[in-house]
């Protein structure tokens, strides 16, 4: 306890009270009501620096805008509030954020002000339940009857550049736009993969029933709570003049975010990078890989994809059904005997690594396997895990490096796996290695990293290499 803790209540005394002598009936309780829910999570510390008119001042801009704009938009105002024009002031720029309630809003604001290097001194975030009479006045503050809103008042470092305000009202409009469209599609989306499921237990595939039965499991898993689902859209995969254009089917809406692109363009497949090509003729029913943008919304990761194709009558690819999303934070924690998909993968790798069951080999190869990124698990063919696997059961208790590289069938990235021993991994050691696999690439972007240590005397380094050269060969 410190002498300055009584000033605390006292001061959010004086804010209320100046609600009361200010607002009239039937105005003042349901601002009342506001400032107690968003003034009420403003920490001790926070409120030493502050005085009761600018804190006022803040509620009453929160409420007019509540007051005055439509509930179901989003509505975001970045500005530095003045005594002449605001009736208060803050030595830092204010961002106002009104839009509907929904999960994956304050996450997916703080991303926008990370991307943008933006430093955040306070973020006050509260749903409101507000009802609204038939003129659009707020007529209720935590009404049964009300409607959500989700309410932020951000303070963030001094801004000056009306340009870069604008900049910043865009994109966190845009990121919210983004989180609306995909919360409202969610439950359309998993029924759409729900319907795709009860298909492909009928429809006749060009895959084996052991590879039928293993999708099958897979996407019963995705819909239950273990992917986001982000956007939907369906293509169509049509011959013309000796080559094959992807198309977007006219037979299905998209949904999320794929909203957004109403017509994407047609794109042949002799445009695409070759290995690009023969994935997408492939006579394999599920294409699990990663899109080339990072998500806006929930995490800031590259948006996972996962593609369903059709078959015509003859065992042909003739379309594909795209979602896009991020798995669960979940599933990266689950072992690989509970994802379907990776436990066949895995099991297959350990039949075919010619170690007998539970020998000290196959005990090991089985680790490296379970410990291995689920990224690279989902997109790595079997061939690709198992030439990992056993090189790193080969270099056990050997002072070596070892380097794998996966290159993206659609040609967007390389996935690099370095190993070493514990004992010569050092952060200049990895830093030298980003810079190799920069220049050896040709690529302009930093090169992603992430370390892992066990109780294995190995380190192991997973980098990733993004490239604008679709056809390097490595």
């Amino acid at each position: 306890m410190t002498s300055r803790d009584p000033i605390v209540p006292v001061l959010l005394e004086k804010v209320y009270q100046l609600i009361a002598d200010k607002l009239d009936d039937p105005q003042q309780p349901l601002v009342d009501a506001l400032a107690k829910r968003i003034l009420g999570q403003v920490s001790d510390d926070d409120l030493q620096e502050r005085n009761e008119s600018d804190l006022y001042g803040a509620v009453m801009s929160l409420w007019h805008h509540l007051n005055t704009f439509e509930q179901d938009k989003v509505f975001v105002k970045v500005f530095n509030p003045s005594l002449s024009g605001n009736g208060w002031q803050s030595t830092h720029t204010i961002v106002e954020i009104l839009a509907p309630d929904a999960p994956f809003l304050v996450d997916s604001v703080r991303m926008a002000l990370n991307r943008l290097g933006i430093t955040t001194h306070l973020m006050l975030n509260s749903p409101i339940k507000a009802r609204k009479n038939e003129q659009g006045d707020v007529v209720g503050v935590g009404s049964e009857d009300g409607q959500f809103q989700s309410t932020f008042h951000i303070e963030i470092d001094k801004m000056s550049d009306d340009s870069e305000m604008a900049a910043l009202e865009s994109e966190l409009s845009e990121t919210l736009t983004d989180v609306v469209m995909v919360v409202n599609d969610w439950k359309p989306m998993r029924a759409q993969m729900l319907e795709l499921l009860a298909s492909l237990k009928e429809t006749q595939l060009p895959i084996d029933d052991e590879r039928r039965q293993e999708a099958v499991e897979f996407l019963s898993w995705i819909t239950d709570n273990n992917f986001t689902f982000m956007g939907y859209k369906c293509f169509d995969l049509v011959p013309v003049e000796g080559d094959y254009e992807l198309r977007a089917s006219s037979d299905c809406d998209a949904l999320g975010l794929a909203k957004k692109h109403k017509s994407p363009q047609a794109l042949r497949l002799s445009e695409m990078p070759e290995s690009a090509r023969a994935e997408a003729l492939k006579k394999e029913l599920l294409v699990l890989t990663k899109s080339n943008a990072k998500s806006r919304v929930h995490r800031p990761a590259y948006v996972d994809y996962i593609g369903i194709k059709k078959f015509d009558s003859n065992g042909n690819v003739i379309g594909e059904h795209r979602f896009t999303g991020l798995y669960a934070s979940s599933a990266y924690n689950q072992s690989t005997a509970s994802i379907p998909v990776l436990r066949n993968k895995v099991r297959r790798i350990l039949d075919n690594s010619g170690f007998y069951r539970e020998s000290h080999a196959w005990k090991a190869l089985a680790n490296i396997l379970e410990n291995y990124p689920r990224d690279e698990l989902f997109q790595a063919t079997e061939d690709e895990m198992r030439n990992v696997g056993m090189g790193v059961v080969q270099m056990q208790d050997r002072d070596m490096l070892r380097v794998f590289v996966r290159r993206d069938p659609f040609g967007r990235f390389f996935s690099c796996m370095v190993y070493i021993t514990r004992e010569r991994y050092n952060t200049e050691f990895r830093r030298q290695t980003q810079r190799i696999f920069q220049q050896y690439f040709g690529s302009d972007q930093t090169v992603e990293f992430t370390t892992f240590f066990s109780e294995s005397p190995l380190a192991r380094t997973h980098y990733i290499v993004r490239v604008e050269n679709n056809n390097f060969e490595y």
